[in-house]
């Protein structure tokens, strides 16, 4: 009787010191995030090298403010190069920092009963979000806040933003994803 008390005591200290590293990872969304803008639609371009794990990419978002109180709009862009930014097709101010790229929202932009359009330029070298086995399968992340990695996105559950997507690979290479398919075909270069 005492050694199986020993046993059950003993088994519980070492459960509840190393519980944290037994743990799913303690990464998510923020509870409330501050959503000035409301996303209407999504084009995402992406040029994959595989070999390397690095892709360029160019993102459009078409979106709304909810009201003209904010005069940027944030996205999450972690170890993002961001080349350059429009908003409705001329060239936009931004700022880089703390894991956020903010686009400069000019006041006639901040109508809520209008739309305006942001393209982001960018490249990336993903050290997390963007992953491949040992086969040289590559894929991305769906834990939270891997997206931004190697996307500038406003990520949380509570937006559905609907996106068409154009992946570039190399030659023997086939893109997989869920949605609806729409075209493949093979460009000039193979």
């Amino acid at each position: 009787m005492t050694l199986r008390l020993y046993i059950v005591i003993l088994s519980l200290f070492f459960f509840f010191v190393f519980v944290d590293d037994a743990l799913p990872q303690q990464v998510d969304y923020e509870p409330f995030p501050d959503m000035d803008y409301r996303f209407q639609e999504a084009e995402i371009r992406l040029s994959l090298d595989p070999s390397r794990l690095t892709l360029n990419g160019s993102v459009f978002y078409r979106a709304s403010a909810f009201s003209s109180a904010s005069d940027s709009l944030k996205l999450y862009a972690y170890g993002l190069e961001v080349s350059e930014v429009l908003v409705n097709g001329s060239e936009r101010g931004f700022r880089k920092g703390d894991g956020y790229l903010k686009v400069e929202i000019l006041e006639r932009e901040k109508d809520p009963r209008r739309n305006f359009e942001v393209e982001v330029q960018y490249s990336a070298s993903p050290t997390a979000g963007l992953l491949k086995t040992h086969a040289g399968t590559v894929f991305t992340s769906n834990i939270p806040l891997a997206k931004p990695n190697w996307l500038p996105v406003f990520e949380h559950p509570s937006i559905a933003v609907p996106t068409d997507i154009t992946i570039d690979v190399p030659p023997g290479f086939q893109v997989v994803s869920n949605g609806y398919f729409d075209t493949m075909r093979e460009l000039e270069d193979g």
